[in-house]
């Protein structure tokens, strides 16, 4: 503790109690020459200890503060592009799903970059990543406020569409921000040309997300073999059958717990009267 100027400014180091790591000095004016007490002193010191102490305690607090943000934001985002990832793409369609009355609707169009390997495979994977910051930049400017921008993992992204006056607006809005990637990225010298394919599927009334992802990712594959920008989803289209694929499963089990039974019925000639052969009929058992 010191005093200066004729006793009327007092100063006192900001430290722990041991005088260790000090942060700053805490100064106090007087209008006129003071003398303290040495149980005044050891007030002030105490004071200074306790001012510390709260500086330093609301330092950590911030710092943790910073981390847990850091942290949620490194959660729901894509580290290369800045874009939110699968996890906030999904939360918000729950989100969706769960107010489509009230928000309209809304659609989610799922892209995917062609011959994006040809460029990794070729000038390495920092040119790709490249390619990648492009295709997010491009696609975050060219989507509506209501429109969540995101990026799946490797060169697939998807764009959830929100507030949907008609169902035909969403194949407008995929269209337009297809085109916004109609552009040259300069990599290593190299003008590199970016083309996608993209597949729309308007919300289901049910399945949630998964389903909604599912037939995005069916009419996206749809457009890639068509040779389309774009394809919407059409469920006389789907390839996918969840009943033939629950069939095979249950087919392994059928024949394992011998649940089919053969039964055979003669073939008769009519002219003749004699059985001349017989026809094999399997049957199924099937517990349910």
């Amino acid at each position: 503790m010191l005093f200066r100027s004729g006793e009327n400014i007092l100063t006192t180091e900001l430290s722990g109690h041991d005088g260790s790591n000090p942060i700053g000095s805490l100064t106090i004016y007087f209008q006129a020459p003071v003398r303290l007490a040495e149980s005044e002193k050891f007030k002030m010191k105490a004071f200074s200890s306790a001012l510390y102490t709260a500086i330093r305690n609301a330092k950590a607090y911030a710092e943790l503060g910073r981390i847990a943000a850091t942290n949620a934001h490194a959660a729901t985002h894509d580290p290369l592009t800045g874009l939110p990832n699968r996890r906030q793409l999904y939360d918000r369609a729950e989100e969706l799903f769960r107010a489509s009355s009230d928000q309209g609707l809304f659609a989610l169009l799922l892209i995917d970059l062609n011959h994006f390997k040809e460029v990794n495979d070729t000038l390495g994977h920092g040119a790709g990543d490249k390619v990648l910051q492009t295709v997010a930049a491009h696609l975050r400017d060219a989507a509506s406020p209501h429109d969540l921008v995101a990026r799946l993992g490797g060169d697939e992204f998807a764009v959830l569409l929100g507030d949907l006056p008609t169902p035909a607006l969403a194949t407008h809005r995929a269209e337009a921000l297809l085109a916004a990637l109609e552009i040259g990225v300069e990599v290593e010298g190299m003008q590199i040309v970016v083309e996608a394919a993209g597949g729309i599927a308007l919300a289901p009334g049910s399945g949630g997300i998964d389903e909604l992802m599912r037939r995005a990712d069916v009419a996206m594959y749809q457009a890639k073999q068509a040779g389309e920008q774009t394809m919407t989803y059409v469920h006389s289209r789907d390839t996918a059958d969840v009943g033939r694929l629950m069939l095979g499963g249950e087919l392994r089990r059928a024949v394992s717990e011998q649940e089919f039974v053969v039964d055979f019925q003669p073939i008769v000639d009519l002219g003749t009267g004699e059985v001349i052969s017989a026809e094999a009929l399997a049957r199924w058992h099937h517990p349910e």
